[in-house]
């Protein structure tokens, strides 16, 4: 893959090639939908509600393949699980309100409102094939 664009504070070309170039479909999906750029597929397990035409990269063709970035939000060790209920209650009521959910679908996110619980099961790191336990 051969991409050209201007570098960062500069108007120097930047050129790059390689196998591959994955974009955050945060950044990329209004150009995927605008014509602008060709996306090929998803990394992430499903396919994404800002682009649900687009295939993931199993339905492509590379079964078992996934990467997807996510973000939340962390307390210091030791903060007591009343508050760590507490604050979880309160964000999840924010990321539930419908003018959330649209200023979040509107820049491709897709919010998910779990306990803290599954947010740690989600954030720990995955085994693989050589990693040390």
């Amino acid at each position: 893959m051969f991409l050209q664009g201007r570098q960062p504070g500069g108007d120097r070309p930047r050129r790059r090639t390689g196998d591959h170039d994955f974009r955050q479909s945060d950044h990329g999906h209004s150009f995927a939908k605008a014509g602008r750029l060709r996306a090929l597929a998803v990394t992430s397990a499903k396919r994404s509600a800002a682009l649900p035409d687009l295939p993931t990269m199993a339905e492509a063709g590379v079964p078992g393949f996934e990467a997807a970035t996510w973000n939340g939000l962390l307390a210091p060790a030791g903060t007591p699980r009343e508050i760590v209920a507490r604050l979880n209650a309160d964000i999840v009521k924010v990321l539930k309100m419908p003018e959330t959910r649209d200023k979040l679908a509107a820049n491709a996110l897709e919010p998910i409102a779990d306990s803290s619980d599954a947010f740690e099961r989600t954030s720990r790191p995955k085994s693989s094939a050589g990693a040390k336990s």
